[in-house]
């Protein structure tokens, strides 16, 4: 386990969404709106798909009709609550890692210290 490459990898995913959570920019937001809504227009192409989708939403705690209203609820998304969201994200960020527990847990111990 290197210590320093974790370090590392911890502190870049932190000044992204410190950055995200500064200022999230229109043609950013509008460039992630579209690719979405067009993985949304073919994705659902089966009833196995549908099945699924309605499944997960149900799994995590939606109603089933949001699977049908995602393209208007992506409409619904601004830069504001985008950036309130990261700055969330930023302020408890978790982080799994899957490591040898006894080599692992010192590395953790000692990042974790202010």
């Amino acid at each position: 386990m290197d210590a320093q490459l974790m370090g590392e990898g911890i502190s870049t995913v932190k000044q992204l969404l410190a950055s995200f959570a500064k200022d999230v920019p229109a043609h950013a937001l509008e460039r992630a709106r579209r690719g979405m809504l067009a993985s949304q227009a073919v994705s659902f192409i089966s009833s196995e798909a549908w099945v699924n989708a309605l499944l997960t939403a149900r799994v995590r705690g939606f109603e089933p009709d949001t699977v049908t209203r995602r393209p208007a609820l992506l409409q619904t998304v601004t830069a504001e609550s985008l950036r309130k969201e990261f700055e969330g994200c930023s302020q408890r960020l978790v982080v799994s890692i899957t490591a040898d527990e006894g080599k692992a847990r010192p590395v953790i111990q000692a990042m974790s210290q202010p």
